[in-house]
């Protein structure tokens, strides 16, 4: 019984020191792949990244895990001039508007602010190659309009961020509250109502504002002096415009009775 209970604790110990071993590792993994958020993503900006974005349901997410951990690993060690990082888009919503994301994972390589999309394959010496032999230089940036900091990112980062919130509020409304979803859902329609009006008022104010419309003056009036008679005082002649816009209207008048004349003699004929 003594042996047995020596081997239990002997066992006992290698688990708790094999486990405390793990996890100093899995800490300095995780440390080497700098997790982005949305309050240090502009970190990014600064030197040369490889960044994953990635959600934790997705199997083909789930399947690279490994090889960007061991990639992280390598970078920290053999070439220290990149740094490997990674975003969850699902905690981070806002990150994945702000760099348009429509595909999981997606891998961007970023230097000195410029972004260019990773379109190789995943295995980590296709990584390491790419790195290596700086093939990013073979790859075109993305457009300045799609710049993660410029001012359309920036909004639609604010729109994500806002559906979240939106979803969020749904659940609340169902979850805590026992309110139907077709009630929220009409809630919900109604604000986006009112905002489209207000903000379409908005619009045609400040447009107005910003570009006022011209007055249609009638060709006749807009030509010089043949058209218009100024009388004394630098003013033009009202009457005289006036005669000169039933001149108009007449001889309109006497070209559409000539017209139907016309078309009433190739109807006999």
């Amino acid at each position: 019984s003594k042996k047995l209970k020596k081997m239990f604790f002997f066992s006992l110990f290698l688990l708790l020191t094999c486990g405390k071993i793990a996890v100093k590792t899995l800490k300095i993994v995780e440390q080497k792949n700098f997790v982005f958020t949305e309050e240090n993503w502009e970190k990014m900006l600064e030197g040369e990244w490889l960044v994953k974005f990635y959600a934790p349901w997705c199997p083909a997410c789930r399947a690279l895990e490994t090889d960007w951990s061991q990639l992280a690993n390598w970078a920290d060690e053999s070439f220290p001039s990149i740094s490997i990082g990674s975003v969850d888009v699902t905690l981070h919503a806002g990150l994945n508007g702000r760099f348009m994301v429509t595909s999981l994972p997606t891998i961007l390589h970023v230097i000195n602010g410029e972004f260019r999309v990773y379109k190789e394959s995943r295995e980590l010496n296709k990584l390491k190659e790419f790195i290596i032999e700086k093939k990013w230089n073979e790859i075109e940036p993305t457009s300045s309009w799609t710049n993660p900091n410029s001012f359309l990112m920036n909004a639609m980062s604010k729109v994500f961020g806002l559906s979240v919130k939106l979803k969020d509020f749904h659940s609340t409304l169902n979850d805590e509250y026992n309110i139907p979803s077709w009630i929220s859902f009409l809630l919900f329609g109604l604000i986006v109502i009112i905002l489209g009006l207000l903000l379409g008022v908005a619009l045609v104010i400040l447009s107005d504002w910003m570009y006022p419309p011209e007055t249609n003056i009638p060709d006749i009036i807009k030509k010089k002096n043949d058209n218009v008679v100024e009388a004394d005082d630098g003013k033009p002649d009202i009457k005289e415009v006036d005669a000169e816009l039933e001149e108009t209207d007449s001889k309109i008048e006497e070209n559409e009775v000539r017209q139907r004349k016309i078309e009433k003699t190739k109807v006999e004929s």
